[in-house]
Formats: C-alpha cells, sequence, structure tokens
C-alpha cells in the first residue's frame, strides 16, 4: 500500500474529532460524541431548504431513522418543515431559534474546552491548518461522487 500512512492517520485524526467533540448538553438532551442531533442540526444550519434526501446521503441514515430523529426535532422545536408550494410531497427542513441556541452550546463548551488545553495562538494556527484541510477535503469528496 503507498499511501498507508496517510490512510492510518485520517483514520486517527477522526477518532481524535470525534473526542474532541465530546460535550455534555443536558438542557437539550444531548449527551454523546457529536450526536446524530447535532450532526443533523448543523447540517440543516448550513444548508436553506435542507431535503430529507440531502440528510439521508450525507450521513448514511435509513429514512425512517432520520424520520424519526426529524420528528423529535420538530417536536423539541430545533427545525421546522415545510412544504414545497408546487409539489406537497417535498419537504424542506430549516433550523430554528432554539436549534440554533442549541449548536451555539455545543460550540460554546467545545470553545471552554479547547482553551483550556491550547493557547491562543496554538488556535489560530489549528484554524488556518483545518482550513487548508477542509479545502482538500472537499476537493477530495467532490472527485468522489
Amino acid at each position: 500500500m503507498k499511501h498507508l500512512k496517510l490512510c492510518r492517520q485520517i483514520v486517527n485524526l477522526r477518532l481524535l474529532l470525534e473526542n474532541l467533540c465530546e460535550n455534555k448538553i443536558e438542557s437539550c438532551n444531548i449527551n454523546n460524541q457529536l450526536s446524530m442531533k447535532i450532526k443533523v442540526l448543523f447540517y440543516i444550519s448550513e444548508t436553506v431548504n435542507c431535503t430529507p434526501s440531502m440528510l439521508i446521503e450525507k450521513f448514511c441514515i435509513a429514512k425512517s431513522n432520520l424520520a424519526v430523529l426529524c420528528k423529535i426535532l420538530i417536536k423539541e422545536g430545533h427545525i421546522i418543515s415545510t412544504k414545497n408550494e408546487k409539489d406537497k410531497r417535498n419537504i424542506f427542513y430549516n433550523i430554528t431559534n432554539s436549534g440554533t441556541e442549541i449548536l451555539n452550546n455545543y460550540y460554546l463548551l467545545s470553545e471552554e474546552n479547547i482553551t483550556k488545553i491550547i493557547t491562543e495562538k496554538d488556535i489560530r494556527f489549528l484554524e488556518r491548518r483545518i482550513d487548508e484541510l477542509t479545502t482538500i477535503l472537499l476537493k477530495l469528496c467532490s472527485k468522489k461522487k
């Protein structure tokens, strides 16, 4: 294998990032590593009129499981569901202020955990490198499709 080191580094990076993202947000029933709730809220917050098929493709989640999760998020007031005016079968999800608040609380906890450990200089360095890595990963992901 020509690029075994790179492949191992990617797996290790994913594991390290999952550990870094571990936060407890008791006020909103989210208490595990980067839960599916947080992932879905994040993706919906980044996507105007997010469709179920976009979420299914992004997270490789069964349609029935997604429907249950979105029903819970709607009931909790974190997302809203609207139907397409032209075709009522098409559903769109958008985040609410409550959902944005959950994400912001999650980010705040992450920031608190990070700033306890590394300096502002390290954070700025990390931000630049993550921007570079994100650019490369987006290129790789777009080629995959």
